[in-house]
């Protein structure tokens, strides 16, 4: 009767332990976001497991690309500038290499410099980086 219990006792510590594994491999799915013009929005990196490090890729929607003057927008890692992106094809994906949350207030801000197109930030994932 012990080892029938030590063997359930032992398939339940298994079965969790690798549920949590799997759980926080990633990759991690961050919120999409509208830009309006002249305006920035953040995106919180809050739920991602603190002191890894992670390379983060979003698309970047632009509905007017083909206009004579496309929209710029800055990215930001809290005050570090990541890069200014022209947006002249319908979709822009951006790419942050190697960034380490340490707390919960680390964002990602994204500037949007046109003044009457609205630009949208979606599919944001964060996958742990192999460097």
């Amino acid at each position: 009767m012990k080892k029938i219990v030590l063997i359930i006792l032992s398939f339940f510590i298994i079965h969790n332990i690798s549920a949590e594994s799997v759980s926080g491999s990633g990759p991690f799915y961050l919120e999409d976001a509208t830009v309006a013009p002249n305006s920035f929005r953040y995106i919180s990196l809050k739920s991602l497991p603190k002191d890894r490090a992670y390379n983060i890729t979003c698309n970047i929607e632009n509905p007017n690309y083909t206009k004579p003057y496309p929209a710029v927008i800055k990215v930001d890692i809290n005050a570090l500038p990541l890069g200014q992106y022209l947006l002249d094809h319908p979709i822009t994906k951006i790419t942050a290499k190697h960034i380490i949350p340490r707390n919960e207030y680390v964002t990602l801000i994204f500037t949007n410099y046109d003044d009457t197109d609205l630009i949208f930030i979606q599919k944001c994932m964060a996958t742990y980086t192999t460097q």
